[in-house]
């Protein structure tokens, strides 16, 4: 039987020379990424840029048609799902939950790779769902909440699955400024305390605040990555997203964050 090896290593997850192609196009060209313990890594870019279906990849979930994935050295879909579970926590931008759960339900749902734990579901279950500021929802039918709550409900669920390593699809999508600033807040810590996090964002500003690196894509490759301060820069921002944005310094800690052109000016 394979077995993922020990949590102390230093990289966790790598991509070499990535390539997927679908009917009509190909979302991923020559990626290669290399995530260690502890990192908070933003991938960043335009809609179709490849982020999800990297994101998948790194998962398990999507075979490459070319290149390989690495989880702690070995390919993720060479170990079993339910040991893999314990490893890495996914959360699509999308996830299919039964309509008729609770809130409380769908997070247990993240219990079903520690089926021999099960006395301590519950406990694990409340304080995810402490943590993300949803313990009021937890009878709530699921199908019932706002899309902001419903975001913080499928965190919880990640949390209480005790993965070492998070990826996850806009976790800030839906959510109002306190909930994203707070999101961010908790993955930052998260990662402080030794777990690695990964997640596609559209918030470049959110990035460049709590991110230790971001990976730009652009049509399916990687434009740039690095620190906020080597990627995030006018002429990258102009290159990728075709826009001309003013990037300013953060008047608290320097970060650069990006403003929207002014009103009649478009792209390059």
């Amino acid at each position: 039987m394979r077995t993922i090896a020990p949590a102390s290593m230093a990289v966790r997850l790598q991509a070499r020379d990535l390539c997927v192609r679908y009917p009509q196009v190909e979302a991923l060209r020559e990626v290669s990424l290399t995530v260690k313990r502890s990192e908070f890594v933003a991938l960043c870019g335009p809609n179709g840029a490849g982020k999800t279906t990297l994101l998948r990849c790194l998962a398990g979930i999507l075979r490459p048609s070319e290149g390989a994935v690495l989880l702690d050295g070995k390919p993720p879909w060479a170990v079993r799902p339910v040991e893999r579970a314990r490893v890495v926590a996914y959360v699509p931008q999308h996830p299919a939950c039964p309509e008729n759960f609770t809130c409380l339900e769908v997070v247990l749902m993240g219990r079903y790779a520690h089926r021999h734990r099960k006395g301590r579901d519950e406990e694990v279950a409340h304080a995810a769902m402490e943590r993300t500021g949803t313990v009021h929802l937890a009878h709530r039918p699921f199908a019932a909440t706002s899309g902001g709550e419903r975001q913080r409900v499928l965190l919880s669920r990640a949390l209480a699955q005790e993965a070492d390593i998070l990826l996850l699809d806009e976790p800030t999508a839906h959510l109002d400024l306190v909930h994203q600033v707070s999101t961010m807040a908790l993955l930052s810590d998260l990662c402080a305390s030794g777990k690695t996090v990964v997640c596609a964002l559209h918030e470049l500003n959110l990035a460049s605040l709590f991110c230790s690196r971001i990976v730009l894509l652009r049509e399916g490759r990687v434009y740039a990555q690095g620190s906020r301060h080597e990627v995030i820069t006018p002429a990258t921002v102009r290159d990728v997203y075709g826009v001309e944005a003013v990037v300013v310094r953060h008047p608290a800690t320097g970060d650069p964050m990006v403003l929207p052109p002014p009103v009649g000016v478009h792209g390059a």
